[in-house]
């Protein structure tokens, strides 16, 4: 469990930035990072192999959406995956860089609703954003791996 004196602060959701400069730090790495799914990396074996091991473990619930939490989605190489199971996706990532290539990507679901982004830690998100109510959330991905329930304590 999370410990520690942060002030609850308040996200809006991220916003696509068509001119953004990605010189910095995680957000220089995010032009890299969005291109790293290709076929015959041994990136691209490991979601598959985590994608499978995620349609083994759970199937959609059917009596309500099935929402997933993604935390640290960098560009969000898994939306693709969670979205074509019909899933909706909360992503928070600290690199602007890297929410800024998912909303890139991601534009068209994004302005569906099937997708929103946040900017920020986890640990300091507040219950307005709706995003750290443990209720909220069917599934959670921390880590690239998808935990089905709940989120733990």
């Amino acid at each position: 469990m999370f410990s520690g004196h942060h002030t609850i602060k308040v996200y809006k959701p991220f916003q696509y930035i068509p001119d953004f400069n990605y010189r910095h730090g995680w957000d220089k790495y995010a032009l890299d990072y969005a291109t790293l799914l290709q076929p015959g990396t041994i990136y691209y074996l490991t979601k598959e192999i985590l994608h499978h091991l995620v349609d083994e473990a759970c199937d959609r619930p059917v009596e309500r959406q099935f929402k997933v939490l993604d935390v640290n989605c960098g560009t969000g190489n898994d939306f693709s995956f969670f979205l074509k199971k019909g899933w909706n996706i909360t992503g928070i990532d600290g690199s602007a860089g890297m929410l800024n290539k998912a909303a890139e990507n991601h534009h068209d679901e994004i302005q569906s609703g099937s997708i929103k982004l946040f900017q920020g830690q986890i640990e300091t998100l507040a219950i307005s954003t709706g995003f750290a109510c443990r209720n909220s959330y069917t599934g959670w991905a921390e880590g690239k791996i998808l935990f089905y329930g709940k989120a733990p304590p």
